[in-house]
């Protein structure tokens, strides 16, 4: 990921009320670069899990205003932790992942990333996220 990021795309309502981000990824390196972004969105507290179990027991300790799960984790795709999320429709939704194809049946408002990324790519991508779960509840 590149982490020269246009300080224009942190300039979002974000950064005035606390949020919180659940990332699902296995690949430490990549976590830390998405933590880093979403940091610099203006998020309060970032979670990790490496897999779709650790991920389930942050969902029934805490709540989260997105979710940032790669779509591969180890041995597992996230299918059923995304479509249990999408079930409850309170966390926007963004997946990464090497093939879009593998995804490109969600809908609901999942914001869908192909690896590798850029941090504006992943920006926008949570923007997006958050805006359609508002426009959802507010409709």
């Amino acid at each position: 990921m590149n982490r020269m990021v246009a300080p224009s795309l942190y300039e979002v309502p974000l950064q005035s009320v606390p949020w919180t981000a659940l990332v699902v990824e296995d690949e430490s390196i990549i976590a830390g670069a998405i933590e880093d972004a979403l940091a610099g969105m203006g998020a309060a507290y970032t979670a990790f899990a490496r897999s779709t179990r650790e991920a389930v027991d942050w969902m029934q300790r805490t709540s989260f205003t997105i979710a940032v799960i790669d779509w591969h984790l180890g041995g597992e795709t996230a299918r059923e932790l995304v479509a249990r999320l999408l079930d409850q429709g309170t966390v926007p939704i963004v997946v990464t992942g090497a093939h879009r194809s593998e995804f490109d049946d969600l809908d609901g408002g999942v914001q869908i990333l192909t690896k590798p990324f850029r941090d504006e790519t992943l920006c926008a991508a949570v923007m997006k996220a958050l805006a359609f779960k508002e426009e959802r509840t507010a409709g």
